[in-house]
């Protein structure tokens, strides 16, 4: 997460602080209901049911955080950019 938002702080301050803000607002919310956010692609090859919550700034998708639900518990793996290859068993 760091990465990303130190690129987008290079680019453009303002717009970085409203991308971080935004991220945490809805990593925060993520477990209102978890269940709403779609299974990731990858997740029939991985030992867990994965899910996806697509987030950007704007209406451009340039991220996705990707997840587990765990009994009461929401465990976020990885916040990836939609460029990066899927996620693999190694990465877990």
């Amino acid at each position: 997460m760091n990465v990303a938002a130190d690129w987008y702080a290079e680019q453009n301050p303002t717009v970085a602080a409203r991308w971080f803000n935004g991220l945490i607002h809805r990593l925060n919310a993520l477990g209102d209901n978890p269940e709403q956010y779609s299974v990731a692609r990858e997740s029939e090859f991985l030992p867990v049911e994965l899910r996806q919550l697509l987030y950007g700034s704007g209406k451009r998708i340039t991220h996705r955080i990707l997840f587990v639900i765990r009994e009461q518990r929401i465990v976020v793996y990885q916040i990836r950019h939609v460029s990066m290859q899927d996620i693999t068993a190694e990465d877990l």
